[in-house]
């Protein structure tokens, strides 16, 4: 019935569009970041690997309307001497409408979240 009235959902549903060299086919063709990477999206991505200290390289994506153009941040690094990959990424977090509305009394550096 789902897949009737919203055809799209039947791929998710059935994870056609999960396929994993697909995915990292897709996370390896990001472009490089170029220029300057905030301090915060380091210790971040630094925070969120697998390992202490596991180098990897950095790519910039654009995902979606919701994002309004905020950076995000790719760290694409093997893991365990190649034998997996890993994926991280860190986007700006953009503050509600309530808070914009308002004077900020928070620090003006933008903030990051680690999506996954």
């Amino acid at each position: 019935m789902l897949a009737e009235e919203h055809w799209w959902l039947r791929g998710i549903a059935t994870n056609a569009l999960r396929d994993p060299v697909k995915f990292w086919e897709n996370m390896e063709a990001l472009p490089p970041v170029k220029g300057a990477v905030p301090h915060s999206v380091r210790i971040a991505l630094d925070h969120l690997m697998s390992e202490s200290g596991l180098p990897y390289c950095l790519k910039r994506r654009v995902s979606g309307l919701g994002s309004l153009g905020r950076p995000r941040f790719i760290a694409l690094a093997d893991w365990q001497g190649g034998g997996g990959k890993i994926a991280r990424e860190a986007k700006v977090l953009g503050l509600s409408q309530p808070v914009c509305g308002r004077e900020r009394t928070m620090d003006s550096t933008p903030s990051f979240i680690s999506l996954y």
